[in-house]
């Protein structure tokens, strides 16, 4: 989607709130599916560290978050940010190194039972509509950055490093942008 305009970002939004409301059997037929594929994407990535444990840590940088629910799925790839795959998985959290990932992890262990952030959950679970999921959604984010930063001042760089967005996809017949320039990336 980040090759959506505003606009077409809008319009794909309101025709799938209102394909929801007109039938509710959808959103739990996209939640069963999106079962089936954890469960195949977990046994698949089982099956390769059986073959080379080497590449486990890999999966683990590359690896959707795990739908253990929990505050904002904080608890996945960060002991797992989740919620419907990696729509709520901050983009730049493949960009933290273990040392970061483990320090926003101590933090967000300190504030689970911030009161603010226990409020701003249930919010978020008593939400009704899709637009206001979204929004508490937001608000959490935001009720648990500030509770973490309150705990570890020192987290504000890597909070922010946190929500940066990924770098664009390189246009087709272009190098990666970690490419210099001159230099082609060979074909695999």
């Amino acid at each position: 989607m980040a090759n959506l305009t505003d606009a077409e970002r809008q319009q794909l939004k309101a025709a799938h709130d209102k394909a929801i409301q007109q039938n509710p059997a959808l959103e739990e037929a996209m939640k069963a599916a999106h079962q089936v594929m954890d469960k195949a994407r977990k046994d698949l990535n089982d099956a390769m560290i059986a073959v080379d444990p080497s590449v486990a840590s890999v999966i683990a940088k590359i690896a959707p978050p795990k739908r253990e629910g929990g505050l904002h799925g904080l608890k996945g790839a960060l002991g797992g940010w989740e919620k419907k795959g990696d729509r709520h998985r901050p983009p730049g959290l493949a960009n933290l190194t273990d040392a970061e990932r483990q320090q926003l992890e101590a933090a967000h262990d300190k504030v689970k039972a911030d009161p603010s952030v226990v409020a701003a959950h249930d919010a978020m679970k008593s939400a009704s509509t899709p637009e206001a999921r979204r929004s508490a959604g937001d608000a959490l984010r935001q009720a648990v950055d500030a509770a973490m930063l309150k705990v570890d001042p020192a987290l504000g760089p890597i909070l922010d490093k946190l929500h940066q967005a990924p770098p664009p996809p390189p246009q087709q017949g272009q190098p990666p942008q970690d490419t210099p320039p001159g230099m082609t990336q060979s074909p695999q």
